[in-house]
């Protein structure tokens, strides 16, 4: 079936409730659509109706979108694995596994109108269910640079060039905020500090950076460093330049790519799962450990379950290899999701390189090397 581009969608509820028939034939009319039409359709439905589902049901912790997992007996495979089918994604605590909680399911389509071939016809975008699991800020020794002499701490991600709004370009380096500022581990965290590599010095840390706290209502775990001399730092990142640049929008993502932690053993496959407004992660230990809400957030499936560990925090998540694209930047994880598989959750790189993200980046324009 081949599908024109059409008018903004309508993603209302259905009002009255398709038939069986309606149903099945609008869930085949969103399946036949392009990826780039279905990311558009999800989009708009996350952005016009994310509140009055979060009220609508009580359970629900958190909405995003991405592909359904599915049931897999295969050889080499137990458990669920990521489909193709994308849909939108709820978070709750824990599943209901009885009929006696039917009232409180969530509902398995949520329905939309677009125009196709002139007709407003009605499509069902399917869901799938998460349960909530508790995610840990991966910055701790040991790993590439130490901030402000508390050790081995976390990972560079990348080069920024920064178009200051005096038309002057600074070149930075992006990392986390929790490995640049000590998020949980100094209270409160640190707006400056010295980042070194084997006991030198390679730059200074800057108060350009995003919002995090347990009172932010959706922080942003991204914090810029400037270098000490150019190029001081180019031997603690994986690529210099990125050929192939960075995701501009989630429709970008594939349902296959690379996680480069710092291993010798080399990049992680990662199975796209799909990317949250915002979840929940634990930051530090102790006195001053804190939980914030944190999104945009992707959650990718690692075949490896040896990752990630302690000190990964910066790590690039990157599409493809001869001209990678960077995809997003590793903030927190999951050793085991209970089928033998690691989690990582990643801020996606076009969030990473809009300054509005940031406090202190007032008419600046970022883009890669």
């Amino acid at each position: 079936m081949n599908h024109r581009q059409a008018k903004r969608a309508d993603t209302s509820a259905h009002p009255q409730g398709p038939s069986a028939l309606e149903a099945e034939a609008a869930q085949e009319r969103f399946g036949c659509l392009s990826r780039m039409r279905q990311q558009i359709l999800l989009n708009e439905l996350l952005s016009t109706r994310t509140a009055e589902l979060m009220l609508a049901y009580p359970d629900l912790l958190a909405i995003g979108q991405g592909f359904r997992r599915r049931r897999t007996n295969a050889r080499r495979v137990t458990g669920e694995i990521v489909s193709g089918e994308r849909c939108v994604l709820f978070l709750v605590r824990t599943k209901f596994k009885c009929r006696s909680a039917s009232r409180r399911r969530l509902p398995a389509h949520l329905y939309c109108h677009d125009v196709i071939r002139g007709r407003r016809v009605l499509l069902a975008i399917p869901t799938d269910v998460d349960e909530a699991r508790p995610l840990v800020a991966n910055a701790a020794p040991p790993s590439a640079v130490d901030v402000d002499g508390v050790g081995e701490y976390g990972v560079l991600t990348c080069r920024v060039d920064c178009r200051l709004p005096n038309g002057a370009v600074e070149q930075r380096v992006l990392s986390c905020r929790h490995v640049f500022g000590l998020s949980g581990i100094r209270a409160p965290d640190l707006p400056t500090a010295i980042i070194s590599h084997e006991a030198k010095p390679i730059g200074n840390a800057v108060d350009v950076r995003g919002k995090l706290g347990s009172n932010v209502p959706s922080g942003f775990d991204a914090q810029l460093m400037q270098p000490l001399t150019p190029g001081a730092a180019d031997h603690c990142l994986l690529r210099a330049h990125w050929p192939g640049g960075f995701a501009s929008y989630a429709g970008e993502f594939e349902t296959t790519m690379w996680l480069h932690f710092p291993r010798q053993s080399g990049p992680f496959r990662a199975h796209y799962r799909g990317i949250w407004i915002h979840l929940k992660v634990q930051y530090g230990t102790g006195e001053t450990s804190f939980a914030a809400n944190v999104g945009p957030v992707i959650e990718v499936d690692l075949d490896n379950s040896d990752a990630p560990r302690a000190g990964d925090s910066g790590s690039p998540l990157v599409i493809g290899f001869t001209k990678a694209k960077l995809a997003g930047m590793h903030i927190a994880g999951l050793v085991d999701n209970g089928d033998g598989r690691a989690l990582s959750y990643c801020i996606p790189a076009y969030a990473l390189l809009d300054p509005k993200n940031y406090a202190g980046a007032a008419g600046e324009v970022w883009e890669l090397p």
